[in-house]
């Protein structure tokens, strides 16, 4: 699981290039990775070559790249999680669960202000809709658009947009 992390004025511009590729090549809808990953292709993917999944691919990375955006990742295994006692399984939820916290607070500490780690920014966090846990599923990662905002702080925007996935992605 991964989330994202940019200034405000790079998310928006993000945000539209990434929904153009999602316009161009898939009608706009959804991008899971693990639905693109699939062969022979699922869903919007079905019937691609591999020259059109790569280019498809290429601009969706160029768009992250060509920016001053920060990625940040989480893995926890399934197996692992599947062989701790009953008691702990309970208690962290589900293994997508504690990724998912995870890539959370890992784009928290990105977005600290070294100098003044402890200055009042507004941050906005994103999550994309996802089945198990909900959220909102409105299609823009802009949160004017998801009607949800976390804010920290007095400020009438926020310095940084960030974005956590755990299901299926369309920014």
């Amino acid at each position: 699981m991964g989330g994202l992390i940019a200034e405000s004025a790079v998310w928006e511009s993000f945000t539209d290039d990434w929904q153009t590729v999602l316009d161009e090549y898939i009608g706009g809808k959804w991008f899971h990775m693990k639905d693109y990953v699939m062969v022979p292709g699922v869903g919007p993917y079905v019937g691609w070559d591999e020259s059109k999944r790569r280019d498809f691919l290429g601009k969706l990375v160029n768009t992250i790249v060509s920016r001053d955006i920060r990625y940040v990742g989480c893995v926890v295994s399934i197996d692992g999680f599947d062989a701790l006692p009953p008691q702990l399984q309970e208690g962290f939820v589900d293994p997508y669960y504690m990724a998912f916290q995870h890539a959370t607070h890992g784009c928290s500490i990105c977005g600290l202000n070294i100098e003044d780690p402890f200055s009042p920014e507004k941050v906005a966090m994103v999550y994309a809709y996802q089945d198990t846990f909900g959220a909102i599923n409105s299609g823009s990662a802009l949160p004017r658009n998801q009607g949800r905002r976390t804010t920290m702080a007095r400020h009438e925007k926020p310095k940084y947009h960030v974005l956590g996935s755990n299901g299926k992605l369309r920014i």
